[in-house]
């Protein structure tokens, strides 16, 4: 009788141990899991803040090519347009 009972309170033991391991193992992958989710917050916050600073320069290079100014250089560095007036040259050969 008493291997019996001897028995059953190893098998209780086991079973609890395994109850306990069970939640000891959920318990760590969430944490793992948060701490993880919370590194990637914390890198998306940083890209955003990267990406609305490029927005930012992005959005004053637009305004700035939108004005006369911007297309009178074009117009003068890419296809040689000079002002009624104005002479024009070219530079063959930059000697130093």
């Amino acid at each position: 009788m008493y291997v019996v009972r001897l028995g059953k309170m190893r098998l209780l033991m086991i079973i609890a141990l395994f109850v306990a391991g069970t939640f000891v193992y959920t318990a760590s992958t969430r944490l793992v899991d948060q701490k993880r989710v919370g590194n990637d917050y914390d890198d998306l916050v940083n890209e955003i803040s990267v990406l609305q600073e490029n927005k930012t320069e992005l959005e004053t290079a637009r305004d700035f090519a939108m004005t006369d100014l911007f297309v009178e250089q074009q117009a003068r560095l890419l296809l040689g347009m000079a002002r009624e007036g104005e002479t024009s040259f070219v530079i063959i050969n930059k000697q130093q």
